[in-house]
Formats: C-alpha cells, sequence, structure tokens
C-alpha cells in the first residue's frame, strides 16, 4: 500500500514539474548509448508532459526531437562542458539554476525517481545542529 501510494505522490509531482522545471538532454548523435537513451527520454518528456531542449554535442541532430539544438556555446554558458552523455539536467525557472539528474544509460523509473527526489526535498531553515 505504501508503495502504490508513494507511486501515486511521484505521478502527480511528475504532472505538475512542468509549471517550473525544464528538461535539457544533451547527447552525441554518434554515440550508441545516446541513440538508445534517446529513445526513453522522448517517452519520459511525453508521458509527463514536459518541455525539453535537447543539445547535440556533436553537431549530429536527432531529428526525432522537437527543441533539437547543436553546442553554439550553450555547453560552456550553462558549465557543464566536459559533460558525460547522454546526460538529463533539469533548468529551473524559478530560481535560474541548472540541477543535474543523470548520466549514462538509466531508465524511466529512475528518471522519476531522482527527479522526484531533486525537486521535492524540501530546504532546511538555519537549524542548529
Amino acid at each position: 500500500v505504501e508503495k502504490e501510494e508513494n507511486q501515486k505522490k511521484m505521478k502527480q509531482a511528475m504532472l505538475e514539474l512542468g509549471k517550473r522545471y525544464g528538461i535539457f538532454y544533451f547527447y552525441r548523435g554518434e554515440d550508441a548509448y545516446s541513440k538508445k537513451f534517446s529513445r526513453i527520454i522522448r517517452m519520459f518528456v511525453k508521458n509527463n508532459q514536459l518541455e525539453m531542449r535537447a543539445v547535440s554535442l556533436d553537431g549530429i541532430i536527432d531529428k526525432e526531437f522537437k527543441n533539437n539544438v547543436t553546442d553554439k556555446g550553450q555547453i560552456e554558458k550553462l558549465g557543464v562542458r566536459d559533460i558525460k552523455v547522454p546526460a538529463v539536467m533539469l533548468f529551473d525557472v524559478k530560481t535560474s539554476q541548472l540541477i543535474p539528474v543523470s548520466t549514462g544509460m538509466v531508465g524511466i523509473n529512475e528518471l522519476e525517481e531522482r527527479i522526484y527526489l531533486l525537486t521535492s526535498v524540501k530546504e532546511v531553515e538555519n537549524e542548529d545542529y
């Protein structure tokens, strides 16, 4: 029962996620891992109705992505120059902060769990230890 309740909370959180966060997906068009993971991230974004910007690091575009660009300095500007691909990051529109979610291959469930944990942590207010 607890697991079912947690799944419901996570699904609801994923539906609310798009109000504050966008997703950056960094990949290389010739990379075998990126090719496989691209299918996973497309399904994840579609299922959760999220906005995503896909950024090709090698200039080879995956035409399956709508918001697809090649790296023209975005990597440097975002401060993720030596990133391992495939990589997923959240962009918090409220704070303009980039939040790393994953690098390498992960499944949809793991993506959801990581994002849920990263976005549901409450800020600690000046607590003395």
